[in-house]
Formats: C-alpha cells, sequence, structure tokens
C-alpha cells in the first residue's frame, strides 16, 4: 500500500510538472504576441513622430510599455526553462512535443464532496496501510497483557506396563489433571512492556486522526478549486473574447493609420494577454485539481492519464 501511495504521488508530480511546463509555454507564445502588437503600435507612434504628427510623451509611453513586455518574456522564458528542467528531473527525458488529453477523457468525479471523502478514506493507500498499523499495535497491546492473565492447563495421562518374567501381571494407570498458574514476576518488565505498546498504539492512532484530517482538507480544498477553476475558465474565456475584440478594432486602425487613442490601444493589449494568461492559469488549475482528487480517492494510475509525449531519450 505504502509502494502504491508513493507511486501515485509520482505521478501526480509528473502531472503536475506537465500542465506548469505546458501553462508557461502557453504564456511565453501569448507575451510574445503581446509584444508584437506592441511593437506595430510603437512603429506607427514613430512614423507619425518623424512627421511631426505625433507628440514625444506617446512615443515615449509606447516604448516604456514594450520595454515592459519585454521584461515580462524574459521572466517567462526563465519560468519556461525551470518547469522544463522540472520535468526532465522526474522523467528523466527531454521532451519534444507534449499532447494533453481533453477533461471528458479523464476518469469523472460524479460524487459530492461527502462522498469524495467516503471514497478517499476507503481507498486511500496512506491510510489503509495506517489503519492496517493500528490494529496490528492493538493484537500486540493485547498479547502483552495477556502475560498476566491465568493459565489453564488440562493434562490427560494413559500408562501400562507388562512384567514378562514375574507373577504380577499388567498393569494400567489413568490418570487426569487441571493446573491453572498466575504468573507475577518481580519487577513488573511484562508491565512496562504492555504500557510501552499501548502508548505505541495511542501514537498511531493519533497519526491516523490525523492524516484523516489532512485528507479531508485536502478533499474539500481539491473540491472547491475544481469548482472555482471551472467557473473562472467560462469568465476568462468571455474576457479573452471581449479583448481579442479590441484588439482586432486597433489592428484596423492601425492599418488604415487612424489610430483613436493611444491609451486605449495600450490598454488593449495589456488586457488581451492579462485574460489570456488567466484563462491559461484556470485550465492548468483545473487538470491538477482533478488529477488531485483522483489520488485523494486511490484512483491515479498510469491508464488514468493518457499523457501522450514525443521524447528524445
Amino acid at each position: 500500500m505504502r509502494y502504491r501511495s508513493a507511486q501515485e504521488n509520482t505521478i501526480l508530480s509528473v502531472v503536475r510538472a506537465t500542465v506548469d511546463l505546458l501553462t508557461v509555454r502557453m504564456t511565453l507564445d501569448f507575451s510574445d504576441a503581446q509584444l508584437r502588437q506592441l511593437q506595430s503600435i510603437l512603429t506607427y507612434l514613430e512614423n507619425r513622430a518623424a512627421a511631426g504628427a505625433s507628440s514625444q510623451a506617446d512615443l515615449e509611453r509606447a516604448r516604456t510599455r514594450a520595454y515592459n513586455a519585454r521584461q515580462i518574456r524574459v521572466e517567462q522564458q526563465a519560468a519556461y526553462r525551470n518547469a522544463l528542467f522540472e520535468l526532465e528531473r522526474l522523467t528523466g527525458q527531454k521532451p519534444q512535443a507534449i499532447e494533453l488529453p481533453g477533461r471528458k477523457q479523464w476518469l469523472p468525479i460524479q460524487m459530492g464532496r461527502q462522498e469524495l471523502l467516503e471514497a478517499a478514506y476507503a481507498a486511500n493507500a496512506d491510510i489503509r496501510a495506517l489503519q492496517h498499523d493500528v490494529d496490528a499495535q492493538r493484537r500486540r497491546v493485547d498479547a502483552e497483557f495477556s502475560k498476566y492473565h491465568p493459565v489453564v492447563g488440562i493434562s490427560l495421562e494413559h500408562d501400562s506396563s507388562q512384567n514378562v518374567q514375574g507373577n504380577p501381571g499388567s498393569r494400567r494407570d489413568n490418570r487426569a489433571l487441571l493446573v491453572m498458574t498466575w504468573a507475577a514476576s518481580l519487577g513488573g518488565k511484562e508491565w512496562h512492556l504492555a504500557q510501552a505498546a499501548d502508548a505505541e498504539l495511542r501514537q498511531r492512532e493519533a497519526r491516523l486522526r490525523d492524516e484523516k484530517t489532512l485528507l479531508a482538507q485536502a478533499v474539500e480544498a481539491d473540491y472547491s478549486l475544481l469548482e472555482s477553476s471551472l467557473l473562472r475558465v467560462e469568465a476568462a474565456r468571455l474576457e479573452q473574447d471581449a479583448a481579442a475584440r479590441v484588439v482586432e478594432a486597433v489592428a484596423e486602425q492601425l492599418k488604415t493609420g487612424r489610430l483613436g487613442s493611444l491609451l486605449e490601444a495600450l490598454d488593449a493589449s495589456e488586457r488581451l494577454y492579462g485574460a489570456r494568461q488567466r484563462l491559461t492559469q484556470a485550465i492548468g488549475q483545473t487538470f491538477k485539481a482533478h488529477a488531485q482528487l483522483l489520488q485523494r480517492t486511490g484512483r491515479l494510475t498510469e491508464d488514468s492519464l493518457q499523457v501522450s509525449a514525443l521524447v528524445n531519450p
């Protein structure tokens, strides 16, 4: 059971690392798109400033946003390299392409909070291993205290002898004995051993209660995270669509050479990047919350998550 728990923890770590890598990679691509949008606005303002149709303040304002976008891209690139190194550490391989399945292809979670908690108690390998430890320690305590119980013994004996050289005939003896003993020791060695075993039992029971409490908190947190992530995904999609329409309108204005408001154009680019980043993070959190709930209930195996990767050994 502990081996199975360690195996599920390893699979969960790989899933988290994979989702983090994909999230950072997508965010890195979004930062490239934002940088291209800001660069087109900067080029437009540079041409207008050269012709005297735009102020130097507007040009510097756009250049500041472009420099900030470059800094964000550098940070995302560093995060991408760190996520890639973490996945290589866990798997020993460097992926060239990774494809995650759709959420509908995962094992479904069609239970409420209480049902999930009961399933976690019944299937969690750590909980089951601790329960067996507690049961074994109880038997040990019973064995230690049983040394002070009286022992009743029954003995049935039958003896027969035959004298082949004398006149006396054969002899038969039948005996039945009932013996009761009650052991006691000077110094109470057995008593102290029994007390030590009982203290160990209380410690294991406390560890089991602790583990159940932590598991209940984890299941509640993962379930709430899954629900909130699904709601955030829908909201982030709507926000992304609205921001994308604004950016498209700005792009059309740049093509015609008639930009309405510089601040609105700059803000539209940042809003689209922020909406895409929040959408990606919400989808990644949905994947991880789903996988964590599968791990809590003991259903996280290699077959439950069909993650395919083209790797370079």
